[in-house]
């Protein structure tokens, strides 16, 4: 195995509603995408070569992390700075009260549940099922 090889397609990060993509053996510059959010920050999560992000505005968007370019986009509805995660064949994202999940694959919303007592930022986790 060729250790210099990296396991991920690009190195990404995110800053000014931009997120950044880099050639992770040279640094040099792959990609760069402005995403319209109504703030600075972006969370995201990769997996393989597709990259998830949620921002301050209410569309979570699929990104093709070799190229930069947007798989899906899909309006949530919801507003504030989301946290996300995977599980499985779904995105899982959090935003103030609100935990929400859409296909992996498609965007399509899976399902939404509110708590209006929460406006704060929603840390999520996802567990597995028990092991025996």
């Amino acid at each position: 195995m060729d250790y210099r090889t990296p396991s991920t397609p690009c190195v990404v990060y995110a800053v000014n509603h931009r997120l950044i993509g880099l050639d992770p053996s040279s640094g040099a510059l792959r990609w760069e995408l402005l995403l319209h959010s109504t703030g600075l920050d972006l969370s995201f999560v990769m997996n393989g070569t597709s990259l998830f992000v949620a921002g301050n505005g209410s569309t979570v968007y699929r990104i093709n992390a070799v190229d930069g370019s947007i798989r899906w986009k899909t309006d949530t509805g919801t507003k504030g700075l989301a946290d996300i995660t995977l599980a499985g064949p779904l995105v899982i994202f959090g935003r103030r009260g609100t935990v929400a999940a859409v296909s992996a694959e498609t965007g399509t919303v899976a399902w939404v549940h509110h708590e209006d007592r929460y406006k704060d930022r929603c840390p999520i986790n996802v567990s597995g099922p028990p092991k025996h």
